[in-house]
């Protein structure tokens, strides 16, 4: 019933462990004579097309962004990869701005209608995410601006001119807005962390970096998610290592 809906099947295999897991506890209590989830057949996972951007359009959307915390916000969700939940729960304790690095540590996502806090998704997504200098430079002027308002130093990084938390729905609208402004290919605001993990790996990001950058529990995610694009990032990573190997003389059997 729920694959007739169009629930992804990852989604229907989550639901039908939760289940037998409940209905198992039931029986050994005594509840149930047997789980009536024995024997229900399991939706193969069928993997969804990733859509990414180009390098070329990463940098045009980053040069749409405004310095203002949705535009900072948008930035460090491309830059480091980061979920859109993770990024919302992002406090000022979390940043070492003269280190160059925050912690992953909260996570506030939308169930229903609510949002609710907690750790991240899982518990290799508890991690510290190292930024680039240009990222450390926009989130100074952020804090700059928010202290200059009375914001708290341990609040939020992000937030309505309230001070309240952002909407994530809100957050995935305005993406949508910046993105036709920028006359980009549409995407989803999930799609910034593959486009990151994408270009990570044409870099020569290597697959463990951009594994623990994302807080995947298991490089073999990481590997099947980004199973298209890895061959290319091979083959770049050949030409590479035939440039370094140009000029190398063997003499007498041996590399000198």
């Amino acid at each position: 019933d729920l694959a007739s809906r169009g629930l992804a099947a990852g989604t229907v295999q989550r639901v039908l462990a939760t289940l037998r897991s409940a209905m198992a506890h039931a029986v050994r209590m005594g509840l149930l004579d047997t789980s009536p989830t024995t024997g229900v057949r399991v939706p193969h996972s069928v993997a969804r097309p990733i859509h990414t951007w180009t390098p070329d359009e990463a940098a045009t959307f980053l040069d749409h962004l405004g310095d203002d915390g949705v535009g900072v916000l948008f930035r460090l969700a491309l830059v480091t990869g980061m979920r859109r939940g993770e990024v919302l729960g992002l406090r000022w304790t979390h940043v070492s701005l003269t280190g160059g690095f925050l912690f992953v540590q909260v996570s506030r996502i939308a169930v229903g209608g609510l949002v609710i806090e907690g750790p991240p998704k899982s518990r290799a997504g508890t991690r510290t995410v190292f930024l680039d200098p240009q990222t450390v430079t926009a989130l100074r002027h952020l804090k700059a601006s928010q202290e200059s308002n009375g914001h708290p130093s341990d609040g939020l990084l992000f937030t309505d001119t309230g001070g309240q938390p952002l909407s994530p729905w809100w957050v995935s609208r305005q993406f949508q807005r910046v993105i036709a402004m920028a006359g980009l290919p549409r995407i989803r605001f999930h799609d910034l962390r593959h486009t990151s993990a994408t270009l990570g790996l044409a870099s020569g990001e290597s697959l463990k970096e951009v594994s623990s950058r994302l807080g995947h529990s298991d490089i073999g995610i990481t590997a099947n998610v980004y199973a298209d694009v890895l061959p290319e990032t091979a083959r770049a990573s050949a030409a590479r290592r035939a440039g370094l190997m140009r000029g190398i003389r063997v003499v007498r059997g041996e590399v000198a």
